[in-house]
């Protein structure tokens, strides 16, 4: 196989981390996070030796409830015209199964400023709804298959519930 450009620059960054992990000076008072949606997409020389990342905590997407609790929380926080009703947060909580509280912060924050952008023209519920199907197709395109993995999730998620 022909190396591109791109990997010996995966190859160079990585092993520069590497060597930072592993160095033999004095680390004192410093203190190294990182993060990864999909962990499984990690490189093995980064996740699985020892003392590289002595913790990991793993955060699982958000039950149907939690995703209630989230959005009723940023619900209350909008100013009343904005604010929408429990049918609108119960839809958005069942249709976001597979979403992030990142993903689920998204949807509120974009139809606010799709709300201020067309002075307020459009129900905030019928933007959340428009902002939901634009986030799938999103999620859709980055992560192939969301669909039907959002959509056993669910399944999971309501035997669960």
């Amino acid at each position: 196989p022909t190396l591109r450009s791109s990997d010996l620059i995966y190859v160079g960054a990585l092993s520069a981390l590497l060597n930072e992990l592993d160095g033999l000076g004095a680390d004192t008072g410093i203190l190294t996070l990182a993060t990864s949606n999909p962990p499984e997409a990690l490189d093995p020389a980064l996740a699985e030796r020892p003392s590289r990342f002595d913790r990991i905590y793993r955060f699982n997407v958000p039950t149907n409830a939690l995703r209630r609790r989230f959005l009723s929380h940023w619900n209350q926080r909008l100013d009343a015209e904005l604010r929408v009703d429990d049918v609108t947060v119960d839809h958005l909580a069942e249709h976001t199964a597979g979403f992030s509280f990142a993903f689920l912060q998204e949807l509120v924050v974009s139809a606010t400023v799709r709300w201020v952008g067309e002075a307020g023209e459009r129900k905030m519920s019928e933007l959340l709804r428009g902002e939901l199907v634009a986030l799938e197709a999103q999620r859709k395109a980055v992560q192939p298959g969301a669909g039907a993995a959002s959509a056993q999730r669910k399944a999971d998620e309501d035997g669960m519930s």
